[in-house]
């Protein structure tokens, strides 16, 4: 599977878990290492590319008046 693949995988289940009521960071974390295999720092990356992604969506939220 290649990198993007994973990542997106990996920001799904962050997503579910959070949606689910997950509230602990490293149960978050453990959890997607246990399911991905995949090493710590990477986990962090790809939830540092998650939350600016939802930074994003909301700055074009609040850039836009709705009418």
């Amino acid at each position: 599977m290649n990198m993007t693949l994973i990542s997106y995988a990996v920001k799904q289940k962050i997503d579910q878990l959070i949606d689910i009521g997950e509230k602990d960071k490293d149960v978050i974390y453990n959890r997607i290492i246990e399911d991905f295999g995949i090493p710590r720092p990477t986990v962090r990356r790809i939830a540092r590319e998650l939350k600016q992604d939802w930074a994003n969506k909301i700055k074009v939220l609040d850039s836009n008046e709705f009418h």
